[in-house]
């Protein structure tokens, strides 16, 4: 029995880690508005995605940068099922601006949360998510020290598929504590080029509302291919 046990064991685990690992990646030419001008850039997108056992593994990747512009992004996070379209989650997600007009040298936080699937067919799916946190951060100032404060965050996916080859997505997010309120947006339409390769056009916006500081706005509209496995 203990060796049936085992090897039963033994069985799961090596199902749960020859799960696909799937990927997405945006390569991109951006036109970039941040502050009072505009520049053009590269831009980079990634995200893999895994199942082990009953924990679903995503991580993601983001650099967008121009002379004077630069964004930075990565994050991690877990997520099981608990009840029939809901998942407990826990993230950690780091990202960096570099820029005349960012009022953050770094802006980090670590959440909890539960994620709810509102619907999902074959035409389009809908994924809400309500967390709690903390935030750690550095304001872009000499002298500036590292805080952290509470944070409550929402966030919002919905993929509709307009026809065979074309796909919409609008991601929504916000982070809301008592210093910062961060507020971000992604649009994008992919059309199928190949069975992996997509064309794809998107629009990125993201605004950083501190305390006792102008906000940090930054808008990216990026055109260039999506792969997808």
């Amino acid at each position: 029995m203990k060796k049936l046990m085992l090897s039963t064991a033994i069985l799961a685990a090596s199902t749960a880690f020859a799960a696909p690992l799937k990927i997405e990646a945006d390569g991109t030419y951006t036109m970039t508005n941040a502050g009072a001008g505009s520049e053009t850039a590269a831009n980079f997108l990634g995200i893999a995605t895994k199942q082990l056992g009953p924990w679903m593994h995503a991580y993601r990747a983001e650099a967008a940068g121009t002379g004077s512009n630069e964004h930075y992004l990565l994050s991690a996070l877990i997520a099981s099922e608990i009840a029939p379209k809901t998942q407990f989650f826990a993230k950690a997600a780091i990202e960096k601006d570099i820029g005349p007009n960012v009022t953050l040298d770094f802006n980090s936080a670590v959440t909890i949360g539960l994620a709810y699937e509102v619907f999902k067919t074959d035409l389009h799916t809908l994924r809400t998510e309500a967390g709690v946190g903390n935030r750690f951060y550095k304001a872009d100032a000499p002298g500036a020290d590292v805080e952290n404060e509470v944070i409550g965050t929402l966030g919002a996916r919905y993929d509709r598929k307009l026809n065979e080859n074309l796909q919409f997505t609008q991601e929504l997010a916000a982070e809301m504590g008592d210093t910062i309120k961060t507020y971000r947006s992604r649009t994008a339409l992919s059309a199928a080029l190949t069975t992996n390769i997509s064309g794809v056009v998107s629009h990125s916006f993201k605004r950083d509302d501190v305390s006792a500081a102008p906000n940090s706005d930054s808008n990216i509209t990026s055109f260039g291919v999506k792969y997808k496995n």
